[in-house]
């Protein structure tokens, strides 16, 4: 990839003299440019910065990438600034993974997994990541499996399905490993045999981890809810229960928003406030969103032209991109669900169930729709913002504290989709 990005610089600049004062290297997502002297460095960034990188969204056109621009220290200074490059890669691995505010935990647990002394103190030393398909679980283990290489150089570290580790021979190698980091733990739910294998690593890690020898920690990740735990040999399930274990959630519409914004700029393609927002709501995950733009991608490029809102929708048509309920429909399933009328959520009442479903209702059109705070309390008899504000954050604090109110959030949202 170096020699080619160098061939690609030498025939886009025409080899101009300043490129021979800078050597890069490409670490994904990281593009690290260092200049030989301060003073290029400062000629460049007023002459050439933005030439470069334009260039350079060329060259990685399908690449989300951040650029760390450095000049060459003295030999005394050099292992500093390759720890504070290490840092920023770091740092910029994160800031990849969108979390939306329903995430953040998970990310938090995810950058404290990488630290070295994470996992010193006592208890099982086990994190585990759920949620549905295309919340983000896989993404979120690649990152840690990066970041751990670049933040501890000396450890050595593993990164498998949990049926290939499990099934292969490394799970009989000697526990010499920084952490194993498996995904698809639901893949050895029906093998008995394989989850003993587990467990007995594990439990050895528990064991030889006081010592500071052998593996240290196993990062994991399955499909589905915690309960899903249940299904396992109690001992394995013991185990995990007593490490870590947090959810990963489908994002929501502000999330699927900005991704949508980031791919479109990625990808060149020039959409307005309205389209990017129709990709968004008619999306429920990333990838959808990103087959969207793929097929976008496409229409431009054999009608050079970006489609139009009927073409748009015709385009998005498919089983994996279904029409969201409008406002209406929203309400009526909500008061649907707790036996209640349309009528009993909009007009203003105080008893408490009506009240319930109402800010349900609030929450799921924010949610759903993105319609803004005064356009929600406008639905339920001109209600004021701060009403509808109100019950968007309490139900977003029920969601995660509340395990009835998150299954009865999920079984609502399944059937809005």
């Amino acid at each position: 990839m170096n020699e080619t990005f160098e061939r690609f610089l030498q025939i886009r600049f025409n080899s101009e003299p300043w490129l021979g004062g800078i050597e890069w290297a490409w670490q994904p997502p990281v593009l690290r440019v260092r200049f030989i002297d301060e003073n290029l460095r400062e000629w460049f960034e007023k002459r050439q910065k933005q030439r470069f990188e334009d260039a350079c969204s060329g060259f990685f056109r399908e690449r989300d990438i951040k650029i760390i621009y450095a000049s060459g220290p003295g030999a005394e200074t050099r292992n500093q600034f390759r720890d504070e490059e290490q840092e920023e890669e770091v740092q910029a691995l994160f800031s990849s993974f969108l979390t939306g505010e329903k995430n953040r935990l998970a990310l938090e647990a995810a950058k404290r997994a990488v630290e070295p002394d994470r996992f010193a103190s006592p208890g099982t030393p086990t994190l585990c990541f759920y949620g549905e398909a295309g919340s983000g679980k896989t993404f979120l283990l690649d990152i840690v499996f990066s970041a751990l290489k670049l933040r501890r150089p000396g450890e050595n570290f593993l990164k498998a399905s949990s049926r290939e580790y499990c099934a292969g021979a490394e799970c009989d190698d000697p526990d010499d490993r920084g952490a194993v980091i498996l995904d698809d733990l639901q893949e050895i739910e029906d093998s008995p045999d394989l989850q003993k294998r587990l467990l007995k690593k594990i439990d050895a890690a528990c064991q030889r981890r006081a010592r500071d020898v052998g593996t240290r920690a196993f990062i994991l990740a399955f499909s589905g809810s915690e309960a899903r735990l249940a299904n396992f040999d109690p001992s394995l399930r013991d185990r995990l229960e007593s490490g870590l274990i947090i959810g990963l959630w489908p994002p929501d519409l502000e999330t699927r928003l900005i991704y949508a914004e980031k791919l479109a700029r990625e990808l060149g393609i020039r959409l307005s406030k309205e389209q990017t927002l129709f990709i968004a709501r008619y999306s429920s995950r990333f990838s959808q969103i990103s087959g969207a733009m793929r097929k976008i991608e496409f229409f431009i490029s054999a009608r050079d032209r970006v489609p139009a809102p009927a073409e748009l929708e015709s385009l998005l048509d498919s089983g994996a991109l279904r029409a969201a309920p409008d406002a209406a429909g929203i309400i009526k399933k909500v008061a649907k669900n707790f036996g209640l009328k349309f009528q009993d959520l909009t007009a203003p009442s105080r008893k408490p169930e009506p009240l319930l479903a109402r800010q349900i209702a609030m929450f799921l059109l924010r949610e759903k729709l993105g319609l803004s705070y005064a356009e929600v309390g406008e639905l339920f008899g001109g209600k004021d913002h701060s009403t509808a504000i109100h019950a968007v954050k309490k139900i977003r604090k029920l969601k995660d504290t509340d395990k009835n109110a998150r299954e009865l959030l999920t079984k609502l949202e399944n059937l809005l989709n």
